[in-house]
């Protein structure tokens, strides 16, 4: 139930930040930006349901929380793909793999789910390092802009968990 709890919680954080990042973008629709980082830990959902028929695999929270992050991205693309999801989604949940770093590539759901990733995991730092980040680049965020990305991600979270209680 940790584990669940825990993936619900950054699984909200990351869909409202990727819909933040995309308000930004005419390229990016807001609400779909919002289901890829909804969906983008869906694959850890899977995992945790099928280790709770190995209980000493989840004793071991070092080995699992491994687990977790090696596998959840492939899985996740699955999932999504088998859901019927168009592949711009379904790649969103693999930046690894379908992250470019070419400027000349518009930006895409994956570079939103990215950026959604590291302002979420790194939001509370002084200094962001987001002019060397291409992703960030193509989106347009930077040192000016991240204040107005970071005030809507704080609405759009408050309002879902409003929503939710």
């Amino acid at each position: 139930a940790k584990y669940l709890r825990a993936v619900w919680a950054r699984g909200m954080k990351l869909s409202c930040m990727a819909f933040a990042i995309a308000r930004k973008q005419p390229a990016l629709n807001d609400e779909t930006a919002f289901l890829c980082g909804l969906l983008h830990e869906v694959g850890k959902l899977y995992i945790i349901t099928k280790a709770e028929e190995f209980p000493a695999f989840l004793g071991d929270k070092e080995s699992f929380d491994a687990v977790l992050d090696t596998w959840n991205s492939q899985i996740s693309k699955s999932i999504i793909e088998s859901w019927g999801f168009p592949d711009d989604v379904a790649q969103s949940a693999d930046p690894a793999t379908y992250l470019s770093h070419d400027e000349a590539i518009a930006p895409t759901y994956v570079d939103a789910v990215y950026v959604a990733k590291y302002l979420v995991d790194h939001a509370n730092e002084e200094a962001l390092d987001l002019a060397s980040d291409m992703s960030c680049v193509k989106l347009d965020i930077n040192k000016n802009s991240v204040a107005d990305v970071l005030t809507n991600y704080k609405g759009k979270l408050q309002s879902m968990q409003q929503s939710l209680t």
